[in-house]
């Protein structure tokens, strides 16, 4: 449980921030001494309207259909 709160408040600080990973996954969690990172922000970008996107960005294996 706890590793699943961690990962809640990391989305919540890029939710303040509004900010959208795009590639969650779980290579991209990474574990040190009970602490979950979030890592690999090659994909994020802003959720400012003027800034939106089409393109599709992932690892197409963890995409949604």
């Amino acid at each position: 449980m706890l590793i699943f709160k961690q990962l809640i408040d990391a989305f919540q600080v890029l939710n303040k921030y509004n900010i959208m990973h795009r590639d969650l996954k779980p290579d991209n969690i990474f574990f040190n001494q009970g602490v979950v990172k979030l890592g690999d922000f090659g994909f994020c970008k802003s959720l400012e309207k003027a800034n939106m996107t089409k393109t599709m960005l992932g690892s197409p294996i963890y995409m949604a259909p």
